[in-house]
């Protein structure tokens, strides 16, 4: 019998999952570098240019992904954050359209139906920290640090006193 059965409530779940686990025996660090490839980042670290990144991939474990299709960032990353395929978990394009205004724009952690991996770590106690990562804003409450993709954007459009002004960045 599996402990974490569909017809199981959340808060059960998630009972049973604290009951479950283990004390900390380190940290984990997954780095993901949207469109990068090994042939390129192999050459690179080869000639020195990426001495930190190579230094990870000596030290720790390095694999290619599969992927869908379409490839586009939002979707793939927030497969990557919920283990869940796009039909699932919502987010399937850079855009979406507005319902109250009809316009086109950027996708949003709102329109995702599942729970991400910060949302899991949240719930067992374990602190976790997120950069950057694809269609999180607005960023969520969560245990830990959360700094969404728009930062990057909002700096490099209107400077540090726009990113500053815009709620919900981190």
């Amino acid at each position: 019998m599996s402990v974490f059965r569909a017809s199981a409530s959340p808060v059960r779940r998630t009972e049973e999952a604290r009951a479950r686990l283990q004390p900390m025996r380190g940290r984990v660090l997954l780095i993901g570098l949207d469109g990068a490839d090994w042939e390129t980042l192999d050459r690179a670290m080869r000639a020195g240019q990426l001495p930190h990144l190579a230094r990870l991939v000596r030290e720790g474990a390095r694999a290619d992904l599969r992927s869908y299709d379409p490839m586009l960032s939002p979707l793939l990353w927030t497969t990557i954050a919920t283990g869940k395929p796009p039909d699932q978990h919502g987010i399937a394009d850079f855009l979406v359209k507005d319902k109250a205004s009809g316009l086109r724009r950027p996708i949003s952690s709102d329109f995702r139906k599942v729970k991400a991996l910060w949302n899991d770590f949240s719930e067992l106690d374990r602190p976790s920290s997120w950069l950057a990562w694809w269609a999180s804003y607005p960023a969520e409450e969560i245990l830990g640090t959360k700094v969404t993709e728009l930062v990057a954007y909002t700096v490099m459009r209107g400077g540090r006193e726009a990113a500053a002004t815009r709620p919900h960045l981190a």
